[in-house]
């Protein structure tokens, strides 16, 4: 039997540093992803095998 999947630790970021700083959620250092302010939802995830793709 697999393992369940951990717990998702991604959280919209609710503290804005200045004017230009965008909400959404944080994926790693100045980068944040926002569905709200695309015309689509969908995103590319690229990365080595064991990177965590499938968990993000």
């Amino acid at each position: 039997m697999p393992k369940p999947l951990p717990t998702a630790v991604l959280k919209p970021n609710s503290t804005k540093k200045d004017s230009t700083s965008s909400s959404g959620i944080v994926l790693g250092d100045k980068v944040t992803w926002n569905p709200e302010t695309l015309p689509n939802g969908h995103a590319v995830v690229i990365g080595a095998s064991g990177s965590g793709k499938v968990t993000l």
